[in-house]
């Protein structure tokens, strides 16, 4: 079957919320890099993700050219920030696309979805990204 492609719609450093600092072990209003995704399949869009990453950790992305990074992140974070995801843990809901979402995934505001919740951990057991998944299939794809 076919691979997804990936385009990082939106890359930019924020100050985390306490839900996101929680979960990568900051402190709240440390930085955290944030990526906007949009995951295509046979040039349609399937999935949209936000991906909040731990600064300084992931600093070597921060203002590199996107657009060379490739379609899976798991084997660029290891080769620029030396990062490896071994695990990841997903949580799965169902909910109602926004009107943003919608539009960039060419659906209707309040259009069915699965709101998917990733931590992924390093080989040490720390969490070193937290993610939102947004598509309107079950399917899912992992890069794992």
């Amino acid at each position: 079957s076919a691979s997804p492609t990936s385009e990082i719609l939106r890359s930019r450093s924020v100050k985390a919320s306490a839900a996101v600092a929680t979960t990568l072990g900051l402190q709240a209003g440390e930085e955290v890099l944030e990526l906007l995704r949009l995951r295509s399949l046979q040039g349609e869009p399937c999935l949209l993700e936000t991906i909040q990453l731990p600064l300084p950790l992931f600093a070597p992305l921060v203002g590199s050219d996107t657009s060379q990074w490739g379609d899976l992140l798991y084997p660029l974070f290891q080769q620029r920030c030396g990062v490896t995801v071994n695990r990841a843990e997903d949580v799965l809901r169902f909910g109602q696309l926004t009107k943003e979402q919608g539009r960039r995934l060419g659906l209707p505001a309040e259009h069915p979805c699965v709101q998917v919740e990733r931590r992924a951990f390093d080989l040490s057991g720390r969490c070193v990204e937290r993610s939102e998944e947004h598509t309107s299939e079950l399917q899912s794809h992992s890069d794992l």
